[in-house]
């Protein structure tokens, strides 16, 4: 078994211990499980099933752009042809792509022209 590792405060005292598997496997089977695990309330909310797909994920990590700007790239719509269909400049869509949570009825729109939710454009 391999040596339980302690984690310690800035002053050196114990806060906690990350113990090999095999230990905690050993210590459960022994325990009441009611005991060792605290119940955690939970209410769901209306967009929970909401999920962004891995591509446009990967466009936003990878180019460190907001969610709402990774959806035009996976789209393959330019800032022109965004300026066009939403009926303003492109240097108001560029505006628009700097802020991390556009408005509420900006992202409505956009919504509309990505085909997808408002709750996929953006991470709270």
């Amino acid at each position: 078994m391999n040596a339980i590792q302690f984690l310690t405060d800035e002053r050196g005292n114990r806060t906690g211990a990350v113990i090999p598997i095999e230990l905690f496997n050993k210590l459960m089977a022994e325990s009441h499980l009611e005991e060792a695990f605290e119940s955690v309330p939970y209410k769901a909310g209306p967009d929970d099933d909401d999920l962004i797909p891995h591509d446009v994920l990967k466009i936003s990590r990878r180019q460190l752009v907001p969610l709402h700007v990774a959806w035009r790239l996976h789209r393959e719509m330019s800032q022109e042809e965004v300026a066009r269909q939403l009926g303003i400049t492109q240097a108001g869509v560029s505006k628009l792509e700097s802020r991390k949570k556009p408005q509420k009825q900006t992202l409505e729109k956009l919504a509309a022209l990505y085909r997808c939710k408002t709750t996929q454009l953006y991470i709270d």
